[in-house]
């Protein structure tokens, strides 16, 4: 029984080499005395696993569009993307390319504010990244007179919220201030 570290660089050959994302031999020799050289005497795979995720933006609103690119994962295999361990759809690269690189993006879900996780799996190599959702209220009209009605609808303050409008730091009375649904 022997233990190894597996290294960042391969240097002992006549070419240095980075270890990369991707599937590997493991050999385990024994010197011959009859001078033939090296027998190699067993062998196994090993995967060296890897992987970076950046998001962009790291926050954003509810339906807003999140780009995520992945770096070093390994090259041509389909990837998971999830948000809070729910798996969404994605646009762009649904697999690695060739040197286990990816670009998607996804739309971001109705959640409430705060910070959420964004995962994306390659193979059995998950990697996550925080994005936060802040708030948002869409007003519908835009202007008006004073005695208007002004709807109010918002995203990211959760469900059964009864939240209080302002107008210019002032409370204003609402019809109904139910959120979410």
């Amino acid at each position: 029984t022997a233990t190894v570290t597996i290294p960042a660089n391969l240097t002992d050959g006549t070419d240095d080499m980075a270890v990369t994302p991707g599937t590997y031999y493991i050999y385990v020799t024994v010197l011959t005395t009859s001078g033939g050289g090296d027998y190699i005497y067993a062998k196994a795979t090993f995967t060296v696993i890897g992987g970076n995720i950046a998001l962009s933006p790291a926050q954003g609103k509810v339906d807003s569009t999140l780009s995520i690119s992945g770096t070093n994962f390994v090259p041509n295999s389909a990837l998971t993307i999830k948000f809070d361990n729910n798996t969404v759809v994605a646009s762009g690269n649904t697999q690695t390319s060739a040197t286990g690189t990816f670009t998607s993006s996804v739309t971001i879900p109705e959640a409430i504010a705060g910070a959420h996780s964004v995962g994306v799996t390659v193979g059995s190599t998950t990697k996550t990244a925080t994005f936060t959702i802040v708030p948002d209220i869409l007003i519908t009209p835009q202007a008006g007179e004073p005695g208007d009605t002004v709807l109010v609808s918002g995203t990211g303050f959760g469900r059964r919220v009864v939240p209080t409008i302002y107008l210019n730091y002032l409370p204003v009375r609402s019809e109904e201030r139910r959120v979410g649904k």
